[in-house]
């Protein structure tokens, strides 16, 4: 993250690098939420940076809907309880059925900030760059 004028705190990310122009590297900036969420509460933010990923969605063991609809190269945040969390990521289709694209493993405190970066590619085979899609968890305000 970076700090620019008025305090505000921002997330620089490059997304793509597609060598062969499909889709080429370009950054993004993405506007961070670190104020202090509730004492139960852990902020979370979804970055999406799968370039052959179309949008999706984040479903908590429970079946409940943790991220709606994030397209390539957006972020959005949501509140959880503080716990441990098994989510699943899946392409927006609505239905949020069948096998996930990816799962991850997440641990938030309350009042604790983060964010999970996707990452990667979900066919590596012919992409330029070799690199299989990966949710990594990262605490924002740590």
């Amino acid at each position: 993250g970076r700090r620019v004028e008025g305090g505000v705190d921002y997330t620089d990310a490059g997304v793509g690098g597609g060598g062969d122009g499909d889709c080429p590297f370009e950054p993004v900036v993405w506007r961070d939420d670190n104020d202090t969420p509730g004492e139960e509460t852990g902020r979370v933010r979804l970055g999406h940076a799968v370039p052959d990923g179309a949008a999706v969605d984040v479903v908590a063991g429970d079946g409940s809907v943790v991220f709606d609809g994030v397209a390539y190269g957006n972020s959005a945040y949501t509140e959880l309880p503080a716990g441990e969390y098994t989510l699943s990521v899946y392409s927006d289709t609505g239905a949020n059925e069948g096998e996930a694209i990816t799962t991850v493993d997440v641990a938030t405190e309350g009042g604790g900030v983060y964010t999970l970066f996707a990452a990667g590619y979900l066919t590596p085979d012919g992409e330029p760059a070799d690199t299989e899609l990966q949710v990594v968890p990262v605490r924002d305000d740590a």
